[in-house]
């Protein structure tokens, strides 16, 4: 009897919205292009036929997930991440129903069932009813699937938005002081702030490896879809895969392991460009913002776990990284591209 199989596949679906103050969002992509953008979804969803989906940024959730699984025939559970201040789908930011958030989806026979959700950072809590949070929340969302009988276990994370160490912030300030946008050294509290925010990513990166410890440690197979927000070959994803002696797919299998790509990738022009929605010039955060954002870079992982050795790896490689067609014509899904793989299981 040939081992079981499963194909897996990873993807940050991309809530076109860019926080302008701690209070407000603004939509990015043009009025009709997230709708045609879900149609190159459900059609390149259809065509890979993923038994496992791993979605990150998600919005708004649970309906964006929800629905989806009843188009393609999978069951799902989910987890709002951020969703401001709201109260039975009332408040602030406007413009993001009950929040954005994680989906793990399967096929019905996989019986998908939720394990738990860890909390990385963040103060505050969320709900489809209520939330109330101060500043970002992170979670790691946990589920079982059993294939012929034998239990996987898949996580789903997003990590914070972070540089992945200050040398990245002086080199795009060095980018825009050639430019004549900036003079000077950046200075005490934008260094203070980043240096911050990687203290706060690198930390839920560490209780994200815990976390999946407990179950490593039993020798139960495990995969773990995300956003780390960090290149593959970054310390921090070598030191955590090492530890957790992981597989990450994408470098494994192939040489095109760009998941954000500038020069390929249509969507990313609208974080990257200088101005806001309404011509307003952005501010020097965000110019830095979208400087590094120029860069390629791999942040989207798909990790299998130590039960798991590179002959189980039968096939694998990015996704959505070309246009779908659409009733509107040729969409890209996202701003990023996914990451796929066809695994066996171990007898």
């Amino acid at each position: 009897m040939s081992s079981p199989r499963l194909r897996v596949l990873t993807l940050n679906t991309w809530h076109g919205h860019l926080p302008r103050t701690p209070i407000t969002v603004e939509r990015i992509e043009p009025e009709g292009h997230k709708d045609r953008r879900r149609a190159a979804l459900v059609a390149g969803l259809r065509a890979l036929a993923p038994d496992v989906l791993l979605l990150q940024e998600c919005m708004p959730q649970p309906d964006f997930s929800s629905r989806l699984a009843r188009e393609l025939g999978l069951v799902e559970v989910s987890q709002i991440c951020n969703a401001g201040a709201r109260l039975l789908g009332h408040g602030i930011p406007r413009g993001i129903g009950a929040g954005e958030g994680l989906a793990i989806m399967a096929r019905p026979e996989l019986t998908l069932k939720q394990l738990g959700v860890k909390r990385l950072s963040g103060v505050g809590f969320v709900s489809p009813y209520a939330a109330l949070q101060l500043g970002q929340l992170r979670f790691a969302l946990a589920a079982e699937v059993r294939v012929q009988g034998q239990p996987v276990v898949v996580f789903n994370t997003h990590l914070r938005y972070a540089y992945p160490e200050v040398e990245a912030l002086h080199a795009s300030w060095r980018a825009l002081a050639e430019r004549g946008e900036v003079t000077g050294e950046p200075h005490r509290g934008l260094l203070r702030d980043v240096e911050a925010a990687i203290r706060v990513r690198d930390g839920e990166l560490a209780r994200l490896r815990d976390w999946m410890a407990r179950w490593v440690t039993r020798g139960v197979p495990v995969m773990l879809g995300a956003d780390l927000n960090l290149d593959h070959d970054a310390t921090q994803v070598r030191g955590f895969a090492e530890r957790l002696g992981l597989l990450n797919v994408l470098p494994t299998v192939s040489d095109s392991v760009v998941t954000w790509d500038p020069q390929g990738n249509p969507n990313v022009a609208f974080s990257v460009a200088p101005t806001h929605t309404d011509g307003a010039d952005k501010g020097l955060v965000y110019k830095l913002v979208a400087h590094y954002d120029g860069l390629p870079q791999s942040p989207d992982h798909l990790l299998l776990g130590p039960t798991f050795t590179r002959q189980h790896l039968l096939d694998g490689g990015r996704a959505f990284d070309r246009p779908f067609e659409t009733p509107a014509g040729q969409v890209y899904a996202s701003d990023h591209y996914g990451v796929w793989a066809d695994v066996a299981l171990a007898g």
